[in-house]
């Protein structure tokens, strides 16, 4: 049984492995079959019932810095990809770190055998398009009835794109995609979630005035409000975790929220943290610690 989640049998980090890091993770709670699904960067697929022992997921694939929504009976992961390697034009995009957002359409998040149809967000330039995530937008503003708003990251810009996706075409339609505020100027590794009837957005951010001790030293989860409309991120606010002795360094980067108060009266976030920023080409040896409030502004760990 998922719930209620054994808190007092925890200890972060959840997740580690020995000899490569773990951050960019998204959870799914899948309630007709109890597996809480974890995805994230570097083709890491789990699945676990209560978050202490977790079994690998061969399917589906994942690029980097998935994020995962269930709309009906279909599954729609969004994550990034390189360019497949074969010719010199890849090599040189590669070697930019040139990135396309993939889209995967599924129905069945274990059955291998199950059909995946993945469409490729490009822009009209080669460019670093990352930190996709997708929202359905309501239907009186958007009337295509495959349209969905995606939040991601151009080239340090934080955008916003409306697309209209077919499940079984090999390409999608923009409708829009423009440059979104950000209250804070900077954000990456976005996640839209309906709280209470309200669209929040939650992505990672910079504290004001504190200096960078590496890489990922200074990448905090905040909390907006979005205004799909206004094509804007507001009204920050920092979701506070408190500190342990696995996350000195990073201390909470990549936050994911999940709303979980339906079963347990909880919010849970899961997030990476290290205690270096110089392994792993200067990201540090990520983990993944969890956090859980009941009104978004005290956190505990277990």
């Amino acid at each position: 049984m998922a719930f209620p989640i054994r808190w007092d049998k925890l200890k972060n980090p959840i997740i580690k492995f020995p000899d490569r890091p773990i951050k960019d993770q998204c959870v799914y709670f899948e309630e007709k079959s109890g597996w809480f699904y974890v995805f994230a960067s570097g083709g890491i697929r789990l699945k676990t019932k209560d978050f202490l022992s977790f079994e690998e997921v061969k399917f589906p694939e994942v690029g980097g810095s998935p994020d995962i929504i269930k709309v009906g009976y279909k599954y729609y992961i969004t994550s990034q990809h390189a360019k497949e390697s074969g010719s010199v034009i890849a090599w040189i995009l590669n070697k930019f770190r040139v990135r396309d957002i993939h889209i995967s359409v599924l129905e069945n998040l274990d059955d291998a055998t199950c059909p995946v149809y993945t469409q490729v967000f490009k822009r009209w330039f080669p460019a670093r398009n990352i930190d996709g995530c997708l929202y359905e937008p309501n239907k009186w503003n958007y009337p295509e009835s495959n349209a969905y708003f995606m939040l991601y990251k151009s080239c340090q810009k934080p955008r916003q794109a409306v697309l209209e996706i077919l499940p079984r075409a090999s390409r999608m339609r923009v409708l829009s995609d423009d440059i979104m505020y950000v209250d804070g100027e900077w954000a990456e590794n976005f996640q839209i979630i309906n709280i209470d009837g309200s669209l929040k957005v939650i992505a990672t951010a910079h504290r004001e005035n504190l200096p960078s001790g590496g890489f990922t030293s200074n990448h905090f989860p905040f909390i907006y409000i979005y205004s799909p409309e206004a094509i804007s991120i507001i009204h920050r606010k920092e979701l506070s975790i408190p500190q342990e002795n696995w996350n000195t360094v990073m201390k909470a980067n990549t936050g994911h929220l999940c709303d979980w108060r339906k079963y347990d009266g909880y919010f849970y976030l899961t997030y990476a943290g290290s205690n270096d920023s110089t392994s792993f080409n200067g990201r540090g040896h990520g983990k993944i610690g969890i956090a859980r409030s009941k009104n978004l502004y005290e956190w505990e760990v277990p």
